[in-house]
């Protein structure tokens, strides 16, 4: 009888108008219930009521076009669960300034909750199996809050015009998509758990969203895509374990600020994006830090890199971009730009990088970026010099040195503690008498004319010197020793002289040519090389007057016609594994791997200068040789061509 008369009086309480005008209805299949389903009390209720649900199975597709709230019933346990097995739309709301919270809505092929109304709030509700959980199409100023969606085709979806809705607190798991954006402005992302869904947010055709203080992790493919969008601002959101942590695709004007990446694949990447700005953000234990393709004006400074095990910063075809105050530590690669000009980099900070800044470019505008000693690598100067002449730099000890179209420079008596001394289109210098070691060794790349004497290459990552598309230049009296390649390698590089060089104990070959012609390899002590001298598709090239000495191959012809003698009286080369009468001798030819022949081999180290046969002085690259032939490298980078072996 007590039971009875309380379950009368709580009716007779909730069907009683509130001092605000509002009535109260419950939904559930008991005594207590004064309406058996959703529909029925969104039926009889007024604008500005109170919906209160008891737990239970409710098989429904509901209209709310009245401003009412739907929430479970105070003290009430159990779950309230709308299952939409095929139906298409959980609760549809068509009237402004709704609240529905505490529900549990699954299986609904087209959403959950549809929103088509401005104002209203979706709180505490969980979606499973929605397509997607929440979708709010052409309208404004809603709130998605503090709700968990689990294995749903996308958790949030706001589209079609909406605008200044508010997406936070929620906890999303699995699908496509955690929440999608298209075709919205002034959206708010906070606050949320974003995980193991294909991607974390995309954004896509809208403008001036916010995207803050979220955690994505463990995206299958991006944490955060930003398609055809500007002016949005990303800020203090946490990334990890996400295949790419940003990607942006014509994204302009965006801010990212505090961001935080780690263990992904790649941490940020613009592609045609432009007029961004990057600040103060760290990634770490990824690929690649920030990648611009095609992207240009954009600002990346005083952002934190660390552990990157490719390159922490990497432009290609990406022009006026600002590189400044960026710390790079415990990679890698720092900096790389490929056919990328007019950018500035200043006061970047590198430690423990093995190769921090390398330029590449099939044109000269390519070279043209301004990059001053303001950046370092472990406290020593990166130098990068372009487009100048008639000037020297001696006695220093830098990190890196680059001559970019540069001439007539004297480089004399330097230690490259880093990278490596590069020459790109440069012509008439002298680079004598530097200490290149433990570091990438000399590269010359469409250089010509220039003189290297007297350097030290020892113990490099690479070849000691590497020519590639150069010609007509002088390699002599350098010593090229304890290289993890060659010791002196020429691809594509024509009428050189290699002269008078110690090159001993490389893991390579001693001298290696690949599709290079009308060399003078002479006068030169190989030793102790898996190969001496390696030729592979080059001809028309001379070896003589050279001492071969205890190599486990002496020498190897493959794919070319070349000399290895100068005729009986000049002679050919001396072999430490060949026995010979005379200096030069006759009839006791040297047969070199790949059938050919040095005719004239002498008896004696240095049986030429016995004979009188030696050359006095070195010989002109440029004299009697006939002009290099224009290089076609294609696509191929010359850090490709530096790491690419002898097969």
């Amino acid at each position: 009888m007590f039971k009875s008369a309380v379950i009368i009086c709580l009716i007779l309480l909730l069907c009683i108008p509130t001092l605000g005008g509002a009535r109260t209805y419950i939904v559930g299949n008991d005594a207590v219930a004064t309406h058996k389903s959703i529909g029925q009390a969104v039926a009889a209720a007024s604008s500005g009521d109170i919906i209160y649900m008891k737990p239970g199975i409710y098989n429904e597709e509901v209209t709310v076009d009245k401003t009412i709230t739907i929430k479970p019933l105070t003290g009430e346990k159990g779950i309230i669960l709308l299952d939409g097995s095929d139906k298409e739309i959980g609760i549809k709301i068509a009237a402004d300034g709704c609240s529905i919270e505490g529900l549990t809505l699954k299986n609904y092929t087209q959403a959950g909750i549809m929103i088509e109304s401005n104002g209203n709030t979706i709180r505490n509700c969980q979606f499973v199996n929605d397509a997607p959980g929440v979708m709010i199409k052409g309208s404004a100023q809603n709130t998605i809050e503090g709700n968990s969606m689990r294995d749903c085709k996308s958790g949030v979806v706001s589209w079609s015009g909406a605008s200044q809705n508010v997406i936070s607190k929620n906890n999303i798991e699995g699908g496509m998509a955690s929440i999608i954006l298209k075709d919205v402005g002034k959206d708010s992302i906070l606050d949320n758990e974003l995980s193991k869904g294909s991607v974390g947010i995309a954004v896509e055709n809208s403008s001036t969203v916010r995207i803050s203080t979220n955690i994505i992790k463990d995206s299958i493919l991006f944490g955060i895509n930003l398609y055809n969008t500007s002016d949005c601002i990303l800020a203090d959101n946490i990334y990890s374990g996400n295949k790419r942590g940003m990607y942006f695709t014509t994204a302009n004007r965006t801010q990212l600020s505090n961001e935080s990446i780690k263990d992904a694949l790649y941490g940020i990447t613009m592609e045609n994006s432009n007029d961004n700005i990057i600040n103060k953000c760290n990634i770490s234990n990824t690929r690649e830090a920030v990648g611009l393709r095609t992207s240009s004006r954009n600002s990346v400074s005083d952002n934190s890199f660390w552990n990157i095990t490719d390159m922490s910063l990497d432009l290609e075809y990406s022009d006026g971009n600002s590189i400044t105050g960026n710390r790079i530590a415990k990679g890698e690669g720092g900096i790389l730009m490929v056919e990328s000009s007019a950018n500035r980099l200043q006061g970047n900070i590198l430690k423990e990088i093995s190769q921090a800044l390398l330029v590449e470019g099939t044109i000269e505008k390519s070279y043209d970026n301004s990059i001053d000693e303001s950046n370092t690598i472990d406290g020593k100067p990166i130098v990068y010099i372009y487009g100048q002449s008639d000037n020297r730099i001696e006695g220093r000890e830098m990190a890196h040195l680059t001559l970019a179209y540069c001439s007539n420079f004297t480089v004399a008596k330097n230690t490259i503690t880093n990278d490596a001394l590069f020459l790109f289109g440069s012509k008439s210098n002298k680079i004598i008498d530097n200490n290149v070691s433990k570091v990438y060794g000399i590269l010359l790349m469409d250089s010509s004319q220039n003189e290297v004497r007297n350097n030290t290459l020892k113990g490099n990552k690479f070849s000691g010197i590497y020519l590639i598309g150069s010609s007509s230049n002088n390699l002599s009296q350098n010593t090229a020793s304890q290289n993890s390649q060659n010791g002196i390698s020429l691809r594509s590089s024509n009428s050189n002289n290699i002269y008078r060089n110690v090159i001993e104990e490389n893991n390579g070959a001693g001298i290696w040519l690949n599709q290079s012609n009308d060399n003078q390899i002479l006068g030169n002590n190989i030793s102790s090389n898996p190969t001496g001298v390696l030729l592979i598709n080059s001809s028309n090239n001379r070896i003589y007057h050279n001492n071969f000495m205890n190599n486990s191959e002496q020498a190897e012809d493959r794919f070319g016609t070349n000399s290895w003698d100068k005729g009986s009286d000049i002679g050919g080369n001396y072999w430490s594994d060949h026995i010979a009468a005379g200096n030069p001798s006759k009839g006791w030819s040297r047969v070199i791997k790949g059938t050919v022949t040095d005719n004239y081999p002498f008896q004696s180290q240095n049986g030429w200068e016995l004979s009188g046969a030696a050359l006095p002085s070195v010989p002109s690259a440029a004299g009697n040789i006939k002009p290099a032939a224009n290089k076609t490298i294609g696509n191929e980078s010359a850090n490709e061509s530096i790491e690419r072996s002898v097969a």
